[in-house]
This record gives structure tokens, C-alpha cells and sequence, in this order.
């Protein structure tokens, strides 16, 4: 890559540390301020004050004297705290799935779920390595009526949004709702509330329905359990939930009524269209209506509604945070009245933060608070009554929880933030609005974790495929395949690494006799990279001098890289080594 006003470049590459100056093709120079386990580093830019996630292979190390040099893939210490395998009480592993045919369907449906890059049934099978997250986040479950908020941490592939599917799948297993959105700088920014809102009930999932329906299931229930008639008390009224649940409520009694009355089916369908209408309003699908005439269609499609019944606006205002926090809480409310356990909010941040204006953040770290105070309530997140509110007064004073009971405030929303160690001013706020206890680092698995990974996804594709006979060592062989690509950033993400282990499943299923030469290949592109690249650098903190350091440990680093390529070989690139040794 050609760097604009760099001096002569020097052979070799060097392993970067924090600190160091590099050169970028597009952003200019900058400065190295966090190394990623996925082969990239976290560079703040010069020109624009930018923190932006840097491929090794996109940068130049600028040296003191002028002098440039290619950069290596940084080589992280992997902790080995908490892992362990999430596996519930009851049998383990695939013995948990259904005998005979149905288990044989079962895993299928995950093996083909892992193919098209969805969430599958069954995710705590091949989680591997976050035991101890998951205990976590199963105690939040058990108490969700009493409301928690957790942030998990980590770098870019570590797992995070695998992680928020796990919570999801084992959410919908105790009875939740959920909702499990990605935020990003356009449709879904978390410095415009009502699209994160509109995202998260787009997205909303029963644990009872097939699909994605909005609000409509919970409606229906709580008209047939016949709780309709509460919510339009005065204690218990909510602004916007109260008149939706009045409107749906006369439709339905008319249905019924007229049902087989063709005199009164002209004004049933005129109701039918606009009581949709009114809840994709709800739901933030229909942002710019003009509320007046909204309310009007409304009370000319049913006369004689009180005018107690009558929408405020419902805008994608910024300062509307702690209204959609409001309608979130009712939601929650009404879903625990159904029979739900509680509501479920996952927000994967992505990458986006960083990415943001400085205006954007100044509300996206507002709709962090409010989402907390949703969870655990505005006594233990007071900071949220500083945050300016907008619109008329009756905006204004709409209170972030719904809490028509009185007394001590039970939530019931579990709501789980996914971020990077460097979000930047988000996570900063939410450190200042929450305890300690609620941040988990996600640390990067281990060759071991990979091993026992591809031992898992083996005995589920044995499963799947009865006939395909598969050597037990090849767990080990295949978990050192994809820790190397994963640490060497040709995989990023768990649906690629999942993908990628599955592809030399059914090549060695469908293609046997060339499993060994694929795999070879494989591993050959792989330790490309590897040998003009691998050396290693201590931890952050643990550096006094960068250039002694790569120096020091470019031994240690050829012994790794003969190590792999000895294990690659025994693995079976070699033409004398038996079928057995390297088919799957």
C-alpha cells in the first residue's frame, strides 16, 4: 500500500504497540491506541479525531527517523478465565437432543441454521468458553421482574453478538419477549430514539408465536384474558398503550357483532383499516402523520370516543427519549399482566459509535440512560431527570416508567447492551449510571475452546449424518485450523467460523478424497500471512519499549509458526497418511 509523504520503507513488519505512529491510505496518520485480538488494531486519527478499527494490512509504521515499515497482526495473551462450557442441568451435549428421527431433524435444522448465518435452536450446544456469562445472565432472568441491565464487553469478533443470541435463546425459553436490534449510524441510531424504538418492536419475538408480529399478539391477549377494561381506569392509564387498547378493543367487540352483517361491513372494514393503522403508528412505523387528522380518522371511524382517548404527537424528536422509554415500560407491564415473564431488550452496538457526530453521541448517550432507568428505574439511574425533554408540556411530563401500582418499581425488562472497550463516551455514561458488576469483558476463546468448539459441531453433524464416520482427533486438527485463521483475521465473527467448519465437514462428506489436499491449501493460505507476519508483543501495560520488544520475541514467533505448519502437516496435507487420519 502507497502512503503519501512517508520516508523509504524498511523490509520486514513489526508488531505494533500502543503508542506508535502508522500511516493510512485514506485517513492520513494517526496513533495506535488499542490492539484486537481479530488481526486488526484501533488507530485515532490526526485529520479527524477519529477512532477507526484498522486492518494490519491497510497500515504503515511510521518510525521516529522517518523510516516506514509494514505491520504485523497483533498476538494478544488469551486469559483463561471462566471457561467452561454453557450447559445447563439435565443431559449434556447431544444427548440432550430427541432420540431416533426427531433428534436426527433437530440437528439438521442447527446445521443448516449455522449454514444460512441465523440463530438456530438450541445455541447452548455449540457456545463454548461462556459459562460463566451465562450464569450471569440466567440469574438476571430468574429475577427479570425485578429489572437489570448488563454490558458486555469486547473487541471486534469476540463473540458479542453471538453472545446476544444466546441471552435471546435462552430468553424466549423462560417465557419472555424479545427484542434484539443493531445499532447503526442511519436507520437505527441511538441518537434518534423513536428508530431504535421502532427497530426494537419490529424485532419484537413471542416465545409462543412463529415470526415477528409487533404488538398485535399481545393485544389479543390481553383481550382474552379480558384485561382491556383496567388500562382505561385513571390509575392506570397509560398515554399512548390506554387509548391503542381502547380503539382495538371496540373493533373487536364489532367483529363480532356484526359478523355475518353485510350492512356493516363497509364501516368493519373502514375500522379494520384504521385501527392498523393506529398501531403501526404505535409502533414508530409511521413517524410523520399528522397527529390531528390521525385522531380525527380515528373518532369519525368510532363515534362517540371520550376525548380522554385522544393520541399526543408521537415524533422522531431526539429529545423523545423518555417517551419511548415510557411506552417500552408499559409494554413490559401488560406483557408480565398476559403471562409473559418480563421483556427482553438487546442492543448490539456494532461498530457505529465512533462513527458518530458529537451531536448524535450527546443523544445516544441519553437513550443509553433511559434504556438503563427503564430497566432499574429513575431512582437508580437519576441522571436521567437532567436530560432535556422536548415538545409541548404534556411531553414534557410523561414520566420515563410506567409504574401504575405505586410503591417500589418492578420493571420487568432485562436490558442487555453489547459494546466495544472503546465505545467512547456510551460506555462512559453508562459506567457512571451503573455498578461495576454489570460490565462483562468478553475475553477471546482459546485453541483449546476452537478444539472442544469443533468437537461439539462433529458429534452434531454425526448426528445429522448417520452414515459420514469421522476419526475423534480430528476436533483437535480442526480446532487448531480455525484458531489460526481466527487469530490470524481470515475469520471474523462466529457465523464465519461456524461456516468454516461446517465447509470441511461437508467436504469431507461429499468430496472425501480430497479432503486432505483441500485442507492443505487451506492451511497453506493461511500460513502465508504467518510466516512473513507472525511476531509477538507482550499485553498493554507490559511494554516499555516497542522496538525491543518485537526484537525480543521474533524467536518465540518462528517457533509458533513451525509449530502450526508441523501440526498443519500432520493434520493431513501429507499423501502417506491414511483416510482415516484426515477425513472427518
Amino acid at each position: 500500500m502507497q502512503t503519501s509523504k512517508s520516508g523509504p520503507e524498511n523490509s520486514g513488519a513489526r508488531v505494533l504497540v500502543v503508542g506508535d505512529n502508522v500511516s493510512h491510505e485514506c485517513y492520513g496518520t494517526g496513533r495506535v491506541v488499542r490492539l484486537l485480538e481479530n488481526g486488526s488494531y484501533f488507530v485515532n486519527f490526526f485529520i479527524t479525531n477519529a477512532n477507526q478499527c484498522c486492518r494490519f494490512d491497510e497500515l504503515k509504521y511510521l518510525s521516529p527517523n522517518g523510516m516506514t515499515m509494514s505491520v504485523a497482526p497483533p498476538r494478544l495473551r488469551f486469559s483463561r478465565y471462566g471457561r467452561q462450557l454453557w450447559e445447563g442441568r439435565g443431559p449434556r451435549g447431544i444427548e440432550a437432543l430427541p432420540k431416533g428421527e426427531e433428534g436426527q431433524f433437530v440437528a439438521l435444522r442447527i446445521l443448516e441454521a449455522m449454514r444460512t448465518g441465523v440463530v438456530g435452536e438450541r445455541v447452548e450446544l455449540y457456545t463454548i468458553g461462556r459459562g460463566l456469562e451465562m450464569e450471569m445472565v440466567s440469574y438476571d432472568l430468574t429475577n427479570i421482574a425485578d429489572g437489570a441491565v448488563r454490558v458486555f464487553l469486547g473487541d471486534y469478533g469476540a463473540g458479542k453478538t453471538h453472545m446476544l443470541e444466546c441471552i435471546e435463546a435462552k430468553a424466549l425459553s423462560k417465557k419472555c419477549l424479545t427484542a434484539r436490534v443493531a445499532l447503526n449510524s442511519k436507520d437505527v441510531s441511538p441518537g434518534n430514539p423513536q428508530r431504535v424504538y421502532r427497530a426494537l418492536i419490529l424485532n419484537l419475538n413471542y416465545p409462543d408465536h412463529d415470526g415477528k408480529y409487533g404488538l398485535l399478539p399481545l393485544f389479543r391477549e390481553a383481550r382474552r384474558l379480558n384485561l382491556i377494561e383496567g388500562w382505561l381506569r385513571n390509575e392506570r392509564f397509560h398515554t399512548y398503550l390506554s387509548p391503542a387498547l381502547y380503539y382495538f378493543n371496540r373493533y373487536s367487540e364489532n367483529l363480532e357483532a356484526w359478523a355475518g352483517d353485510p350492512d356493516k361491513q363497509n364501516e368493519l372494514n373502514i375500522q379494520e383499516a384504521v385501527v392498523r393503522h393506529m398501531i403501526d403508528w404505535l409502533e414508530g412505523q409511521e413517524a410523520r402523520e399528522l397527529t390531528d387528522k390521525f385522531n380525527l380518522s380515528l373518532q369519525k371511524a368510532f363515534p362517540g370516543t371520550p376525548s380522554i382517548y385522544k393520541f399526543p404527537a408521537l415524533k422522531d424528536y431526539r429529545t423523545f427519549g423518555h417517551i419511548y422509554a415510557n411506552i417500552l415500560s408499559g409494554i413490559a407491564y401488560l406483557a408480565r399482566q398476559v403471562g409473559y415473564s418480563g421483556l427482553v431488550l438487546l442492543l448490539d452496538e456494532a461498530e457505529m459509535y465512533n462513527i458518530l457526530s458529537s451531536r448524535d453521541r450527546t443523544y445516544a448517550d441519553q437513550l443509553f440512560g433511559y434504556y438503563s432507568a427503564l430497566a432499574l428505574g429513575t431512582q437508580k439511574v437519576r441522571s436521567v431527570q437532567k436530560f432535556p425533554r422536548g415538545g409541548h408540556l404534556n411531553h414534557r411530563n410523561i414520566p420515563v416508567t410506567y409504574n401504575p401500582d405505586g410503591g417500589t418499581y418492578r420493571s420487568g425488562v432485562y436490558c442487555v447492551f453489547a459494546m466495544t472497550m472503546d465505545n467512547g463516551g456510551g460506555l462512559v455514561t453508562l459506567k457512571d449510571q451503573l455498578h461495576e458488576d454489570a460490565f462483562i469483558e468478553l475475553n477471546p476463546l482459546s485453541n483449546s475452546d476452537y478444539q472442544r468448539l469443533c468437537s461439539v459441531i462433529i458429534d452434531l453433524y454425526r448426528r445429522a449424518y448417520p452414515s459420514f464416520s469421522c476419526d475423534d482427533k480430528a476436533a483437535n486438527y480442526m480446532g487448531q485450523v480455525v484458531y489460526t485463521a481466527m487469530e490470524r483475521g481470515a475469520i471474523n465473527g462466529s457465523r464465519q467460523l461456524l461456516r468454516c467448519i461446517l465447509e470441511l465437514l461437508d467436504y469431507s462428506r461429499l468430496c472425501r478424497e480430497d479432503i486432505g489436499a483441500y485442507v492443505h491449501e487451506m492451511m497453506e493460505h493461511i500460513k502465508l500471512g504467518a510466516a512473513a507476519n507472525n511476531v509477538s508483543v507482550q499485553p498493554e501495560g507490559e511494554v516499555e519499549n516497542g522496538a525491543e520488544t518485537n526484537e525480543d520475541n521474533v524467536n518465540e514467533a518462528e517457533r509458533e509458526a513451525n509449530d502450526s505448519a508441523a501440526a498443519v502437516d500432520d493434520y493431513g496435507a501429507d499423501e502417506e497418511m491414511a483416510d482415516d487420519d484426515y477425513n472427518f
